[in-house]
């Protein structure tokens, strides 16, 4: 599937960011992909020399992730990072060092504070006030991506809307209840703290959902939809807006079924059994509320 934007100016004040059907979005919210075009093209806030400032921002916060080098769809994440010269080196030589820089959490910069207002106020206008109220934690990231580079398989614990705004790209998308191209046990491991527990499967690489993304395109990921990412000949900016739910009891329902695998059971996954997802659900956390007590960072990456 290509999509082509039809305008591609940034927002006026009476233009909402994102283009949404709003049968496509309610009907297939947090479910499966869809694509959609979006109006932030040509933002001011995201041109590659303000991109810059915020760059040295996030790194004097910590929240700057990077890696470089020739990356195979199924080689996990945090393999082989290949950063044998400086984040600057990397986001001024983009064109040229296959590099992979992750800003996260530029939300508290204050001109992408705004924009994630905006996004959330758009999508909750359509979803009800049951979305807000559903949300744990919202938060924006910004991926600068080297020309040809592949961002290898995975799956996330938020739902997200991710918009091109320069240079294409094309993500390949699988159902969250695709069993075949995520298992079970994967899905457990990654709740269990393992964030590259998915692998991928290339016979089952006809289910995706494959969309060419170009400036003014995005497509929605919903949580644990396995997903990987081939960039075109250009560099490459994306956003993505991110929300984390109200969805311990699930995560706890996984995470138990991981340990009671680990035991040599053969747990039932969640909604087969209502009694068994509440007690399950309910079980583990007095020891993650404990934990987060004790070591607040740290039990927030693990216990997402």
């Amino acid at each position: 599937m290509e999509l082509t934007a039809s305008l591609s100016a940034a927002p006026t004040s009476m233009q909402l960011p994102l283009c949404l059907e709003q049968d496509i979005l309610r009907n297939r919210f947090n479910k499966e992909p869809f694509a959609f075009t979006h109006f932030l093209t040509g933002h001011p806030a995201l041109t590659m020399e303000n991109l810059s400032s915020v760059l040295k921002r996030r790194m004097a916060a910590d929240r700057v992730y990077w890696n470089a080098g020739d990356k195979k769809i199924e080689q996990r994440m945090d393999e082989d990072r290949g950063i044998d010269f400086s984040i600057e080196d990397a986001m001024t030589q983009i064109e040229k060092t296959k590099s992979w820089i992750l800003m996260m959490d530029v939300q508290y910069e204050p001109e992408f504070k705004d924009l994630l207002d905006i996004v959330t106020a758009q999508i909750a206008a359509e979803l009800g006030p049951g979305f807000l109220r559903s949300i744990k934690n919202r938060i924006s990231n910004i991926f600068v991506t080297s020309p040809q580079r592949v961002t290898p398989f995975h799956i996330d614990c938020e739902c997200s809307f991710l918009l091109q705004i320069r240079g294409p790209k094309t993500i390949h998308l699988f159902s969250p209840r695709d069993r075949d191209m995520v298992r079970e046990e994967e899905v457990e491991r990654f709740w269990a703290g393992d964030n590259y527990a998915a692998k991928y499967r290339p016979e089952y690489q006809d289910h995706a959902f494959t969309c060419t993304m170009v400036p003014g395109t995005g497509v929605h990921i919903p949580v644990n939809a396995g997903h990987w990412l081939q960039n075109g000949e250009e560099t490459s900016i994306s956003i993505g807006f991110y929300y984390q739910f109200h969805n311990h009891i699930r995560a706890n329902i996984y995470r138990m079924n991981h340990y009671m695998r680990k035991l040599g059971l053969h747990p039932a996954p969640p909604g087969k059994n209502a009694w068994c997802d509440i007690l399950k659900g309910k079980t583990l956390e007095p020891a993650i509320t404990a934990a987060r007590a004790i070591m607040p960072w740290k039990t927030r990456e693990r216990y997402k």
